[in-house]
Order: C-alpha cells, then structure tokens, then sequence
C-alpha cells in the first residue's frame, strides 16, 4: 500500500472577533502556554468523491481576547488506503496568574488542513486516542 502525506494548510482563527492583545498592566500578570497536541473537535466538513476537502480541529478551550495571545496550529492528514492518521496542535499563552480581569468573550482556537481527494467508501480516522469514522462522500456542517 501507498502512504501519501497530504500537503497542508493550516489558518488560524480566534472566533468572536477577539484581538489576543496582552492586558496593558503586564507586570502583575502570569502567562502561560496552552497547548492541544492531537486533541480537540474534528468537523469533516464537505466531503465530495475524489475532491480534496478540508478537515478542521478545534480546541474545545474558551479563549479570553484579553487574556489570550500568541494563538498557533498545524494540522496534518496521512492517508494509507482506508485508514487516515490525523495530527494536530493548537497551542496558545493565557493569563493563568495577576490581577488581571478577563473579558468574557469566548473565542476558539481553529486549525484547517488538506484531505486529499478520495474514492467512495468508509474509511477510519485515527486522532490521539479517538476513533472516527468518515463515509465519502458526506456533508456536515462546521459553522464556516
């Protein structure tokens, strides 16, 4: 069997429109880092017969815009016949310590990268210590 390592992308958004800026008072404040290696929500979005598509990982953490900062990630899909290995890491600094209030909105950690095209059929997904299954073609909605 062939093993393809799909090229990917990853775009990284903070949702509800959050600026990730560091409170102004920062010698009173802790950070420090968060961070999702192969862990989070896993949406398959549109998934068309022989198209590429695009899976997405989210960090099931609320982020603060004011007590969030540095907000990173990658993802990656390797495909070998009907079973997917999927990786990720969403990684972020937040205010874990100070006498800093924050605000709250609730942003979201994202992640996006490439499925490369696939032939009908069920296939398995392997990411961190979750099983899923994926049946192309399929459509779910990600809130995108």
């Amino acid at each position: 069997m062939m093993t393809h390592l799909v090229r990917t992308t990853s775009i990284l958004t903070l949702l509800a429109a959050c600026g990730g800026e560091a409170p102004e008072d920062t010698d009173t404040v802790t950070w420090g880092e968060v961070s999702h290696v192969d862990d989070g929500n896993v949406c398959f979005g549109t998934v068309d017969i022989d198209t590429v598509s695009t899976l997405t990982v989210t960090a099931s953490d609320c982020l603060s815009s004011s007590c969030t900062d540095n907000v990173e990630g990658s993802c990656a899909a390797t495909v070998d016949g009907t079973d997917i290995t999927l990786t990720s890491d969403l990684r972020w600094d937040e205010v874990t310590g100070g006498s800093v209030a924050c605000t709250d909105d609730c942003g979201t950690a994202v992640t996006r990268c490439e499925l490369e095209a696939l032939p009908e059929g069920t296939y398995t997904v392997s990411f961190g210590s979750q099983t899923l299954t994926l049946d192309v073609p399929q459509a779910e909605d990600c809130g995108y």
